[in-house]
């Protein structure tokens, strides 16, 4: 499906600044912050995860470490959002690939005053939040009800592989292509097919990719995954010929664990037949076969992401003298959270700054605030004076 790219940048300039702030956040907005590139664009995937189809972000960083802004515009949407697609979080589930193939369109304009630049993204999604966790309710109940995670990864691969064939049939409307189309309406297009059997595999941690391409010069779908460091196709589509009602437990496995040279008629799209990308996943010479199986599995539980829900620190003002520190004592909730990474930035450098432990530092006379945040976006803030 062809992505929609579309940026609107907002841009008032101001004597000597080049860039000054635009119309002001609603009050009821909520705005994220952030301090470096890592840390927007984790930020940016797991709001997208969680479906926010509004996403305002103000960043501390340099702005060119995002990306050259004197780039056109549609080579900035471009980075923008493969960076938020490639952003593979371990902590979160169906993120990566689903995600990017799960999206309509994102616009996004951004603003500056000077100190932080203010970044406004309207995302729209291919299914809603309540598709989703009906999902990963239906999904997460079938892996643990038939113990599928305590399977090899080729029995993992497997299992998934014939789930998702006898659960849809190919939708020839030609208008369904998402997980929950296939899991749910049990009928979707090949992006659904894929979607669901990728959505499964990565809850059970068995690494696999979405490729586009052509199948027959029509465009098409399927996965490569990953068994004893070699990376193998997969096409679940292909492997449910269209049958009669009576036949339709049966599975096909003409494309299953295949070799490149096994299936000559599937193309992969450029970015998935660069030098760089064959490099990060090499395929194997040779199809894999049951006997091939020794029980390897990547692991034996289901991928369970427990999120911080907030975070709490020793106080919400801090009175500092110049060269005075002290620690925020920031503290995340639910303290066994699954994701323990916090980060922390000064709004203004110049009075106040803060390591990567919480602790604040006074540099001169002023007020700023201080801010201790997580990769999904929890954030506390911390008013600090410097006398």
């Amino acid at each position: 499906m062809q992505k929609k790219f579309n940026l609107v940048i907002c841009i008032m300039l101001m004597i000597s600044i080049s860039f000054m702030y635009s119309k002001p956040v609603h009050a009821e907005e909520k705005v994220f912050v952030a301090g470096n590139e890592q840390s927007f664009f984790e930020i940016l995937s797991y709001q997208a995860t969680v479906h926010n189809e509004k996403i305002v972000i103000n960043y501390y960083g340099d702005i060119e470490e995002l990306f050259d802004y004197e780039t056109d515009s549609k080579k900035i949407m471009d980075i923008i959002i493969k960076k938020i697609f490639n952003t593979n979080n371990p902590y979160i589930i169906n993120d990566f690939d689903y995600l990017y193939n799960n999206y309509k369109n994102c616009k996004m304009s951004y603003a500056t005053n000077g100190k932080s630049t203010t970044f406004t993204l309207q995302m729209a999604y291919n299914t809603t939040t309540k598709q989703e966790n009906n999902i990963k309710t239906q999904v997460h109940a079938y892996l643990k009800d038939k113990k599928i995670h305590k399977l090899s990864d080729y029995q993992k691969i497997k299992a998934t592989h014939d789930f998702v064939i006898k659960n849809t049939s190919y939708d020839q409307t030609y208008s369904k292509y998402t997980a929950y189309n296939a899991l749910v309406q049990k009928s979707a297009v090949c992006q659904g097919y894929t979607l669901l059997m990728y959505y499964m595999l990565d809850e059970l941690n068995v690494p696999a990719r979405i490729i586009t391409g052509t199948a027959n010069e029509g465009a098409h779908s399927w996965l490569i995954v990953k068994l004893n460091n070699y990376w193998y196709n997969v096409d679940p589509t292909w492997d449910d010929p269209i049958l009669s009602k009576e036949d339709k437990n049966y599975v096909s496995y003409a494309y299953f664990l295949k070799t490149n040279v096994e299936m000559t008629s599937h193309i992969r799209n450029e970015e998935y037949n660069t030098k760089e990308f064959n490099k990060s996943y090499p395929m194997a010479k040779t199809s894999y076969k049951e006997s091939m199986d020794k029980g390897y599995k990547s692991a034996d539980t289901l991928l369970y992401y427990k999120p911080v829900t907030s975070l709490t620190a020793s106080t919400n003002t801090l009175n500092l003298e110049k060269g005075q520190s002290e620690s925020l004592g920031i503290k995340r909730v639910p303290s066994d959270s699954t994701d323990n990474r916090i980060y922390y930035l000064s709004s203004d450098t110049s009075v106040a700054v803060v390591n990567n432990k919480g602790v604040v530092v006074g540099k001169k006379s002023g007020n700023t605030v201080v801010y201790a945040y997580t990769p999904t976006g929890i954030t506390k803030a911390i008013s600090i004076k410097v006398k």
